[in-house]
């Protein structure tokens, strides 16, 4: 029986929040956080984690206008609120009649055409979306004992295929420390399964379970399955989320055979088509990394205090965490993929993308360059533990309001969150829904401000951005999306916010190398 895989996402993966925080970003008050010791002391507040070469910028005043100023090269705007992946919809904030203020011909200085990605993404979008009307139990334990144990040789079936899912029948080639290699029809020859499975026993599963945490099974004996099977032109691989549930914990028998979705055991999907060529040797490993963060991350929701109504880290920094584990194993592995290269000419982000919306419409994969990029930003803020602490706060923290503004607040020194704080001053007509919000809404504009000019000491990644690439090239008002931003060029250093722009966008102003010239001024 074959089912369509993206068919069974459109059904059922619907229901469970991804991002536990719920409702809009401009409320009348701000949310009174409970008193349950989390919140008000970050949960890691060891201030020598944060690398010395960060240096947030000096506290932005702010202003209601631009009068006086001839030096304004670029303005920076930025929506501050956050937009959120569960709700159906997000309200937008427009820039106004900004055509006769800016100077359009200044944008795409290196001419970039529109990149067209070799490889598809497969993307995490849909991975808290579970559970409609679900009423079982989520149980770390309900896998059933130890796991079975296989051997060279042996063979099983196992449901696969990325857009049409049927049994098939595959063959362990490789049985190591921590991870099985699966073939179907000899698409993986022994020295190539020995090669694939001694770089996850030697370095990757290492380096993850460091880095994120440990996969769900891990206590029951339970290895990784690498299942490697022909797949779709350009996919790389995938992991599904709900092959990580033990039997009945979600579907039923009857449920799980109908939608092919195996049941009880940690398996990543690969593609096979890729073997035997070296140039994507080392982007098979870096989407093995790539896809065990996933699966790490989707074994969090077995940990929280509330899975139905917590879910999941949101896709955002689910996929920013895949990507920073990527090139931290194997640098460069990103410009091959053309990730960075897809930030620099992407539509969607000139024109006030979210980093929060992983939507790649039209093909326009910009986003992940984003977070990839603000995983390079995250780490040298806080230091490599920080991924870490996020999933250990998201699985021990316990808090009925968890989301990821709450797990990246308590996740970095109190002294680098309040310099982030301290940074930016926000006019009281913009409103969040917690104090956790507000200033993961400041963060994410302190990435933005720390992309516009390579320096030393920042992330080596942040070389491959030219500011002027990213330039806002229409006439027409900007719709910006919360969390995303526009930066337009001025025609004589001159701007002033145009009176049909909503309210709640926030501007600053830079000069001819995107430096700040002024504080957060507001309409």
């Amino acid at each position: 029986m074959k089912r369509s895989l993206s068919l069974f996402l459109c059904l059922l993966l619907f229901a469970l929040p991804i991002l536990g925080c719920s409702g809009g970003s401009n409320q009348d008050s701000y949310y009174e956080d409970p008193d349950d010791g989390w919140n008000d002391d970050p949960y890691y507040s060891d201030p020598t984690k944060a690398p010395q070469s960060y240096t947030t910028p000096a506290p932005m005043p702010t202003g209601s206008d631009f009068s006086g100023r001839d030096d304004i090269a670029y303005v920076l705007i930025f929506n501050p609120n956050i937009y959120k992946e569960t709700l159906n919809w997000n309200e937008k904030l427009t820039t106004g009649s900004i055509g006769q203020l800016i100077d359009v011909s200044m944008a795409r200085a290196d001419e970039l055409e529109p990149f067209e990605p070799e490889f598809k993404p497969y993307q995490q979008t849909s991975s808290g979306e579970l559970f409609a009307g679900y009423t079982g139990e989520l149980d770390l334990n309900r896998a059933g004992g130890i796991q079975p144990i296989y051997s060279l040789g042996d063979t099983r079936q196992f449901y696969a295929g990325d857009e049409y899912r049927s049994l098939q029948t595959f063959e362990c080639v490789y049985a190591g420390s921590h991870c099985y290699v699966w073939s179907t029809g000899g698409s993986v020859s022994t020295a190539q399964a020995n090669k694939i499975g001694s770089e996850f026993d030697n370095k990757i599963y290492d380096a993850d379970v460091t880095t994120f945490g440990t996969p769900r099974y891990e206590d029951e004996g339970g290895k990784i399955h690498l299942l490697y099977y022909p797949m779709t032109d350009g996919l790389l691989g995938f992991f599904w989320p709900v092959e990580i549930f033990a039997t009945g914990e979600y579907l039923t028998e009857q449920e799980a055979e109908y939608y092919g979705a195996n049941q009880d055991l940690a398996i990543i999907n690969l593609n096979s088509d890729l073997i035997g060529y070296p140039q994507y040797e080392e982007m098979i490993f870096a989407t093995t990394a790539h896809e065990f963060q996933h699966l790490i991350n989707a074994s969090d929701l077995f940990y929280t205090v509330d899975p139905l109504s917590i879910g999941y880290i949101s896709t955002w920094l689910n996929e920013s965490m895949s990507g920073y584990i990527e090139e931290k194993l194997y640098p460069g592995v990103k410009d091959t993929e053309g990730h960075y290269e897809a930030f620099a000419s992407s539509y969607l982000i000139k024109h006030g993308q979210s980093m929060f919306n992983f939507s790649t419409e039209f093909n326009d994969i910009g986003v992940y360059g984003s977070v990839y990029l603000f995983s390079q930003y995250l780490e040298n803020l806080a230091g490599g533990d920080v991924f870490r602490n996020i999933h250990d706060y998201w699985r021990n923290s316990y808090s009925r309001t968890l989301c990821d503004a709450e797990a990246l607040h308590n996740s970095i020194s109190s002294s680098v969150a309040a310099q982030i704080e301290a940074a930016y001053s926000y006019p009281g007509n913009v409103r969040f829904d917690s104090a956790d919000e507000e200033w993961m809404s400041k963060l994410i504009l302190d990435f933005y401000m720390s992309l516009l000019s390579f320096d030393a000491g920042d992330p080596a990644a942040y070389a491959k951005v030219q500011a002027q690439t990213l330039l806002y090239d229409e006439i027409n008002p900007a719709d910006i999306e919360g969390g995303g931003r526009v930066i337009a060029a001025t025609k004589d250093g001159t701007f002033e916010i145009p009176a049909d722009a909503d309210y709640g966008l926030l501007y600053i102003g830079l000069d001819s190398n995107f430096q700040p010239v002024t504080g957060i001024v507001y309409k």
